[in-house]
């Protein structure tokens, strides 16, 4: 998938949907959208062969965005939708900006800290327990979000189709758990709306959502869907709220009006519980960092106190 900082996204999507609207063929207009990025060279190729858009952008754009490209390709709007993209990226490119500056003081103090601890050790001229000192803080700190990091990006990697490497199970939270899960949904009723057949729009959804529970029924589901079986079989990791409405919507054939629904409950969700942890991110960095000065602080001056009293 192309990055977002290194495509901008808004301006690709908004560019596509001026560009559609001006009737610009599809391979100049990918091309000028991509403004010179190398990446977009494949896409651009492929529309020149002919492929549709939403096949020529697979692997380009993140999984629930092609799933709505597909969909509006497959119901003609896709002037609307692209721009509707652009919105969604902004909105979302805002949110990431948003969480960066909840934890810039828990990340600052934690910093501090680093500083501060190794001061006693530097005064004795300790410069090895002063380096260790530090490090017991900024490893920890550093190693989590590098490994956060990787496993945003083995989520991001894995083949349609495919589960996530095992790994990332012990990194997700269930507010990563409900946004995959809405991610998966969204993709859906959009492409049940669109009038995709589920063969096709099962293993985009799941793409969508990889890492969230209805992303591993889905990819179950698809067996049960090519053995003419309804999608409802599959339900098993779904939540059972979630997984009640989904089969009353297949039944009644409001699928993708279920799936809108529930999609934004637990994108609701979700943005609770992260706002819940957020909160007390402040207070637990202030608690934690106290604990560790405080006992470091006392272990100086108990060691200073049993030197001078050798």
């Amino acid at each position: 998938m192309l990055g977002a900082v290194a495509l901008r996204l808004p301006a690709f999507y908004r560019a596509l949907s001026q560009l559609h609207s001006a009737a610009v063929p599809w391979p100049d207009a990918v091309e000028r959208a991509g403004a010179g990025d190398r990446r977009v060279a494949p896409a651009v190729e492929a529309l020149r062969r002919g492929e549709p858009l939403a096949s020529a952008l697979d692997g380009v754009l993140p999984p629930l965005d092609h799933a709505a490209v597909h969909a509006a390709e497959a119901s003609g709007r896709l002037e609307p939708v692209l721009a509707e993209l652009a919105d969604r990226a902004e909105a979302a490119a805002a949110q990431a900006r948003e969480r960066a500056a909840q934890l810039a003081y828990p990340f600052v103090v934690a910093h501090l800290a680093a500083l501060l601890l190794p001061v006693p050790n530097l005064v004795m001229g300790d410069t090895a327990g002063a380096a260790l000192w530090a490090a017991a803080v900024l490893v920890p700190l550093w190693g989590a979000l590098l490994v956060r990091r990787a496993a945003r990006r083995a989520l991001d990697a894995t083949p349609r189709g495919s589960s996530p490497p095992a790994w990332t199970n012990l990194l997700r939270t269930r507010a990563s758990v409900e946004e995959a899960d809405a991610r998966a949904l969204r993709a859906l009723g959009w492409l049940e709306d669109a009038g995709v057949p589920l063969l096709e729009a099962v293993p985009l959804a799941a793409h969508a959502g990889a890492g969230g529970r209805v992303a591993a029924d889905l990819t179950v589901g698809w067996a049960a869907v090519r053995s003419g079986r309804p999608l409802s079989a599959a339900w098993a990791r779904t939540p059972g709220v979630v997984a009640s409405a989904l089969r009353t919507g297949e039944e009644t054939g409001r699928l993708a009006e279920a799936c809108r629904h529930e999609a934004l409950a637990l994108d609701g969700s979700a943005t609770l519980r992260r706002a819940k942890t957020t909160a007390l991110l402040k207070p637990l960095a202030i608690l934690l960092i106290g604990l560790v000065v405080g006992a470091r602080v006392i272990l100086f001056y108990a060691g200073a106190l049993r030197s001078a009293m050798r």
